[in-house]
């Protein structure tokens, strides 16, 4: 069944949540360096630093989706189909808005203007007031903590869990999965503990 439609009705669900959301451009994927991890670590012969590298990459997308975060700053687009007149940013913490865009059923663009057609609310996580309907909507903003700002919560989650995963691996080019839900219990406790998880959860 088409998730934009209701199962009997045929009616338009409207939606709260985007459909999609991806990173268009991003400069560092996470708050971490290679040394900082193998220092804590212990590890001092750089034989491994390409596979912890991967490690480091791969951790920070899982702790960014387990939060909805995301750990450096990056542009995001997200898309709407029926958006409803309030619509949530599913990545936090949002900066700024590069444009909001209103897409007709024929395919017209409009961009539109703050305050005029639409109107923002909340801190790190920003909620969308449409004055207008629309048939779809994109809007393309800034998130992320600025460079050196990231929680050391999140820094500590995300240290914890490629430990784990580096020392439970089963080879170098395998990460053995002793996680629950994405992470490990101990990453997750962290997270939680420090106020950051996904509250939609």
């Amino acid at each position: 069944m088409n998730t934009q439609y209701g199962s009997l009705s045929g009616k338009p669900r409207y939606q709260f949540y985007p459909q999609e959301s991806k990173v268009t451009n991003i400069a560092i994927y996470s708050p971490l360096s290679t040394e900082v991890v193998e220092d804590f670590m212990r590890i001092h012969d750089n034989i491994d630093a390409t596979y912890i590298a991967s490690l480091i990459k791969g951790v920070t997308d899982q702790v960014e989706k387990y939060c909805s975060l995301a750990t450096t700053p990056r542009t995001m687009q997200s898309f709407w189909m029926y958006p409803r007149s309030i619509v949530a940013l599913p990545t936090k913490p949002v900066t700024s808005f590069t444009n909001v865009t209103r897409i007709d059923s024929d395919g017209t663009e409009t961009e539109l203007v703050s305050g005029t057609d639409f109107t923002t609310t909340g801190l790190d996580i920003k909620s969308i007031h449409l004055k207008t309907s629309c048939y779809a909507l994109r809007v393309t903003y800034q998130a992320g903590f600025a460079i050196n700002l990231c929680p050391e919560a999140i820094q500590d989650a995300i240290i914890q869990e490629i430990s784990l995963q580096y020392k439970n691996r089963q080879d170098s080019n395998q990460t053995s999965r002793t996680s629950v839900n994405s992470l490990s219990v101990e990453a997750r406790h962290l997270l939680v503990g420090g106020g950051y998880y996904d509250h939609t959860r």
